[in-house]
């Protein structure tokens, strides 16, 4: 063995459950969920864009050049938003966009950093779990009223809170397997390749 201890032998010597390559496996088929995941938040996040500005132009011509304003495209335009903003935010969250004060964490010595990354994470983590439960039950909760102005099912509105939050939660666990494998000096992108296969 080289020098350098523990940490310098191949990954894939490092403890028994990275021996099995359970690690790398196990990483593969999240990092390909997180991929198709992050892929299908853009295009429902392009589309719900797209929607929204046709139906708030809609409602500007509507209301200042014909003089009749339409009674549904404001609450569409509402719950539109609602949904680009929770899906939106698996998408911000994988490039790590979202507003955060790290100043303290910057502070720190690099492994006691990040061993307090992959902390927050897992909290987050778990928050995410305790927001898909409740939220789906509030959504389901939405088939026994109706929207004011489109009388829609207020479902459809609510469960974008659930779908948004199984969204982050997918990355979430993508950034874990990425801060356990930085925590412990592990190369993913090359390890995973050799263990794997590409």
């Amino acid at each position: 063995m080289r020098g350098g201890g523990l940490w310098a032998r191949r990954p894939v010597e490092r403890g028994r459950l990275l021996r099995t390559g359970l690690f790398y496996r196990t990483y593969r088929v999240v990092e390909v969920v997180s991929d198709w995941s992050d892929r299908l938040a853009s295009a429902m996040g392009i589309a719900l864009v797209a929607v929204m500005t046709f139906v708030v132009i809609l409602q500007v011509i509507f209301r200042y050049i014909v003089k009749a304003a339409l009674p549904w495209p404001e609450e569409l335009a509402r719950y539109l938003m609602v949904w680009c903003a929770f899906v939106g935010a698996s998408s911000a969250l994988r490039v790590g966009e979202h507003v955060g004060v790290t100043f303290i964490v910057d502070k720190l010595p690099k492994p006691l950093g990040r061993l307090v990354r992959l902390l927050i994470k897992v909290a987050m983590f778990y928050f995410m779990l305790i927001l898909i439960k409740h939220s789906w039950r509030i959504a389901q909760l939405g088939w026994r009223s109706k929207s004011g102005a489109m009388l829609m099912p207020m479902f459809y509105p609510r469960v974008g809170v659930t779908v948004g939050s199984v969204l982050m939660q997918i990355q979430l666990l993508d950034l874990i397997f990425k801060d356990l494998a930085a925590l412990f000096g592990i190369n993913l992108v090359a390890d995973v390749q050799e263990v794997v296969g590409s």
